[in-house]
């Protein structure tokens, strides 16, 4: 009897353990000595609003502190339109948030490439810069949590590197701290504070992995070797005219530009790492993510 009851108890805690994946903070500071704290974590019951049971609280429209930082949901292609790689860019009067809050606990992302699923954004109000964030990498070590990104890049950069990129991304198990003098993106509420704004996924190590059959049916295989950090391009749709791939760093940076002259080619890199690729000049475009 008494060995059963302590395999109860042994099993309660293990079912409790994997129910409850990780909660981390951030913490963020500026020059003028001021520091704020902001909970981030995921849970399987959690979603991308407010979760009570998590004790997070919507405290949309309350005076802010400042220094201030809060979380909120992620917008998309609304966010497009108050971001610029150019700190002197004009900052635009608009409210991207449906709920803000001092904790945010969001469904685990273990499987699948969309690493946007549960990413959301944190708004910041400083008053002097550069705003200094840190947070303790060994949180990150998790299997779901592994590949978790934090960004000043705006989401048509940070998802497409279409456009350039800010600061690029943080590495969140790797790097323990970054320092931001600027944001990419930035707004004026109606009471007229800039808030700047960060984007983070919490998200597991291969989610940042384009897979070969992702594009198999469009068009475009890609098959990589990440043993000899090289990719090759197989083309099933029509080439037209002189198309070519653009192969960009995590910074946004043309590195290459390659000639496509037969339905397959090769691209190796030096040292391996995280690239994007664009095709043009075939039936459509495509654009994706690489780790070599």
């Amino acid at each position: 009897m008494k060995q059963l009851y302590i395999l109860t108890i042994v099993l309660f805690f293990s079912i409790a353990l994997n129910a409850q994946e990780f909660k981390t903070r951030l913490v963020f500071s500026n020059p003028a000595g001021q520091t704020d704290t902001l909970w981030v974590g995921t849970d399987a019951g959690a979603t991308m609003g407010i979760d009570t049971q998590f004790g997070e609280t919507d405290i949309k429209g309350t005076p802010r502190n400042s220094l201030d930082v809060r979380a909120s949901d992620y917008t998309g292609q609304d966010e497009l339109f108050v971001c610029s790689p150019y700190p002197d860019w004009p900052t635009t009067a608009n409210d991207l948030t449906n709920f803000e809050t001092r904790s945010m606990i969001v469904p685990p992302h273990c499987s699948g490439d969309n690493y946007t699923e549960n990413a959301f954004k944190i708004i910041i109000k400083s008053g002097s810069f550069p705003i200094h964030v840190e947070w303790n990498t060994s949180d990150f070590s998790g299997t779901c949590h592994n590949g978790s990104r934090l960004t000043d890049a705006y989401p048509q950069t940070w998802w497409d590197v279409i456009y350039g990129m800010s600061h690029g991304w943080q590495d969140m198990a790797v790097v323990d701290h970054f320092d931001y003098d600027y944001t990419a993106c930035r707004y004026l509420t109606p009471e007229g504070d800039t808030l700047h704004v960060l984007h983070l996924a919490l998200v597991y190590e291969n989610a940042w992995i384009i897979g070969v059959e992702e594009m198999v049916d469009n068009g475009l295989k890609t098959i990589i070797n990440p043993i000899g950090h090289s990719v090759r391009f197989e083309f099933t749709d029509p080439l037209i005219g002189h198309p070519f791939v653009e192969l960009y760093d995590v910074s946004g940076r043309l590195i290459q530009k390659l000639p496509v002259n037969s339905s397959a080619i090769e691209w190796q890199s030096r040292d391996g790492g995280v690239f994007f690729y664009r095709v043009h000049g075939v039936e459509k475009s495509y654009s994706g993510k690489l780790l070599l």
